[in-house]
């Protein structure tokens, strides 16, 4: 109980920053924001929240909730040139609004890290996390 607990004022916590959104790309299926305000450098690790919006909505595995957005912590490994979900929260509306759902959240040693695959909406917005200017 006390994680769940933790957790709610992590969440809450998080609305008490400015969120400051840019749009990064999009395909035929999904359009990709980051939070800028977001990006730091843990260790080797550069770190960023992200907004997902899907053009249509899926049902989240093992449940009954269904999804149109997702707001997912990154950590990106722009030296070897992978990224992976720290953390994923499902939303039944865009942008990270309505309902949620948390599909999971863990540490920098539980992601399963991706290699970035060339031309693809995920290399932009690797590259768009990993050279942008952090003041």
């Amino acid at each position: 109980m006390k994680k769940v607990a933790l957790f709610f004022l992590f969440m809450l916590s998080l609305n008490a920053y400015a969120e400051n959104w840019k749009y990064v790309i999009a395909s035929d299926n999904q359009e990709i924001y980051v939070d800028v305000d977001s990006i730091a450098t843990v260790g080797k690790y550069r770190r960023a929240w992200s907004i997902f919006n899907y053009s249509v909505s899926a049902r989240a595995p093992g449940t009954k909730f269904d999804f149109i957005s997702d707001r997912s912590l990154f950590f990106f490994d722009c030296k070897k040139r992978r990224y992976g979900r720290a953390t994923q929260i499902l939303y039944s509306k865009p942008n990270g609004a309505g309902e949620s759902d948390m599909t999971f959240s863990g540490k920098i040693s539980d992601i399963k890290f991706e290699k970035v695959e060339k031309e693809t909406i995920g290399e932009n917005f690797f590259d768009f996390v990993c050279t942008h200017s952090i003041n």
